[in-house]
C-alpha cells in the first residue's frame, strides 16, 4: 500500500505520516519552500511541488470550463481580477494535476491523503485521483470542538449548504449503524516519541520572505500557497500571546441577551457574503441595530454580547466598544458558559452555530456552513428582515430529528476520535483505520 500525503500542517502531518508508516509506504509532499525546509530538517525527502511543476506547465491555452468544478474550488481563482490571472491559475492547476498523476502512475499511488483547504494543490490532487481512479481522503478539524477530526473520503465542502442538504436527505440512518459496527482489522501500534527538529523562527520568516518576494515565470509559489502579510502574520501572534496572559472578562452576563461571536475578517472575503459584510465592527453594528429594533417593536429586552474568537482578539477596537456602552464585548470569556445561557445565537458562519444548535439553542447566520439548513437555523433574506427573523427563531428552536440526523452523518462518515492538538496512539490508530479499513 502506497500513500502520497500532501502536507498543509508540518507537525500534525508529519506525526501523521510516520505513525501510517506501520501499514503502508508513505511519501510526503509540499508547496513551498518553508514546509520543505521543515520535512528536510526532519529527515524527510518530500515531493516538492514548487519546484517540480515547472516540467508540466502545459504551453496551449486551457479549457477553463472542462476544469469548472476543480478550478471553482481554488480561492484565488474565484477572487481573480481579470482573465489573464484566471488562465495562469487555470495552467498552474493543469501542471499540478499532471504532476500528482505523473507521481501516481511512475510509484504505484493506492491513496492520496490532503487537507481540506481552497488551495490549488487540494483541487490539482483530487483532479489527478480522479483520472487515476485511486482513493483520496481529506484531513479538516473536527466537527466536534477538540474531540475529533475529519478525515473524509469526498470533498467536504463546508460552505456548500445544497450539497449538505442533498447529502443528509441521501443518508440511511441504518446504514450508518451498520457501518460503526464494522471492525478495524489492523494490528495497534504504540506511537514512536518523535523529537522534531525546530527551525528557528527567523530563519523561517527568512525563507518566507525569500518566497514572497520570488517571482517566475507564472508565480507557481504565489499560487499554489497564498501569501500571507508577514507584518499581520506577526502581529497577530504577538495579539494572541497578550490574551493568553489576560485574565478572563469580570462581565456580569445578564439573564436574557444575544451572542455575536465573532471570527477574522478574512472569513468575509474567503466565503460567499450576501449581505456584503465589511469587517467584523461592521457586523457588530449590524447586530446592535438589529437588536435595538428587535427589543422596540416586539417589547423585549435582551441585551447583546459580543465576543471575540480566541484566535483573532483585539480584532475589534476599544474606540468601537467605547461607542456601544450598553453592549457587552468579551475578550476572554468561557464560551460553553455562554452557549449555555443564550437565547439565540447569530453569527455570520462560526462553528460555534452549530454547537448551539447541539445545545438546542435557536441559530440566525448570515453567511454559508456546513450546519445552515433549512429546520436548524434561521437566514434573513435581508438585512432588513434580520430583527423578525431574530424574533421568530427566539420561539422555533432547531427540528431535532434532523439535528440528530445530521451528528450521526458526520461522525458516521467523516469523524474519527482524535485531538489534533494533542495527537496519541489511539488517535492516530483510530486515522489509520478510517483511511485503511
Amino acid at each position: 500500500m502506497k500513500i502520497l500525503f500532501i502536507s498543509s500542517k508540518k507537525r500534525f502531518d508529519l506525526f501523521t505520516g510516520q505513525y501510517l508508516r506501520h501499514y503502508a509506504d508513505v511519501k510526503f509532499a509540499t508547496a513551498s519552500p518553508a514546509d520543505s525546509m521543515f520535512f528536510r530538517q526532519n529527515r524527510e525527502s518530500p515531493l516538492e511541488i514548487h519546484k517540480k511543476i515547472h516540467e508540466f506547465i502545459p504551453s496551449d491555452p486551457v479549457d477553463q470550463e472542462e476544469y469548472h468544478n476543480f478550478l471553482s474550488g481554488i480561492g484565488g481563482y474565484v477572487t481573480a481580477s481579470s482573465p489573464e490571472e484566471r488562465e495562469r491559475i487555470a495552467r498552474i492547476f493543469l501542471a499540478c494535476s499532471r504532476l500528482f498523476q505523473h507521481h501516481y502512475r511512475n510509484c504505484g499511488t493506492d491513496i492520496c491523503v490532503v487537507h481540506e483547504r481552497n488551495f490549488l494543490d487540494t483541487a490539482a490532487a483530487q483532479h489527478a485521483a480522479k483520472q487515476c481512479g485511486i482513493r483520496i481522503y481529506y484531513f479538516s478539524s473536527g466537527f466536534f470542538r477538540g474531540k475529533t477530526i475529519s478525515v473524509a473520503p469526498e470533498r467536504i465542502l463546508f460552505n456548500d449548504c445544497e450539497a449538505w442538504e442533498k447529502r443528509l436527505k441521501n443518508f440511511d440512518i441504518n446504514a450508518a449503524d451498520k457501518y460503526k459496527r464494522e471492525p478495524c482489522n489492523l494490528e495497534f501500534h504504540e506511537a514512536e516519541n518523535i523529537k522534531l527538529k525546530k527551525i528557528p523562527a527567523w530563519k523561517m520568516y527568512i525563507t518566507k520572505l525569500f518566497q514572497a518576494a520570488t517571482r517566475n515565470e507564472h508565480q507557481i509559489s504565489a499560487v499554489l500557497r497564498p501569501r500571507k502579510n508577514i507584518t499581520s502574520a506577526i502581529r497577530n501572534r504577538l495579539r494572541k500571546k497578550r490574551i493568553r496572559s489576560m485574565q478572563p472578562d469580570s462581565a456580569k452576563i445578564p439573564g436574557k441577551f444575544i451572542l455575536l461571536p465573532l471570527q477574522g475578517n478574512e472569513i468575509l472575503k474567503e466565503v460567499p457574503n450576501p449581505f456584503e459584510i465589511r469587517d467584523m465592527e461592521h457586523l457588530s453594528e449590524i447586530a446592535i441595530k438589529a437588536v435595538d429594533r428587535m427589543n422596540a417593536y416586539y417589547g423585549h429586552n435582551y441585551a447583546l454580547v459580543i465576543k471575540e474568537h480566541p484566535l483573532r482578539p483585539f480584532i475589534i477596537s476599544d474606540a468601537f466598544t467605547s461607542r456601544y456602552p450598553n453592549v457587552i464585548f468579551l475578550r476572554k470569556f468561557n464560551m460553553d458558559q455562554l452557549l449555555n445561557t443564550t437565547s439565540l445565537l447569530l453569527t455570520f458562519n462560526s462553528l460555534a452555530g452549530f454547537e448551539a444548535l447541539q445545545k438546542n439553542k435557536p441559530v440566525v447566520t448570515l453567511g454559508p456552513l456546513f450546519y445552515c439548513l433549512s429546520n436548524l437555523v434561521h437566514k434573513p433574506e435581508n438585512l432588513e428582515e434580520l430583527p423578525s427573523t431574530m424574533n421568530n427563531a427566539l420561539n422555533r428552536p432547531p427540528d431535532p430529528i434532523k439535528l440528530e440526523k445530521l451528528i450521526t452523518y458526520l461522525k458516521t462518515v467523516y469523524e474519527v476520535n482524535a485531538d489534533k492538538k494533542n495527537l496519541n496512539s489511539m488517535g492516530l490508530y483510530n486515522i489509520a483505520c478510517k483511511i485503511l479499513r
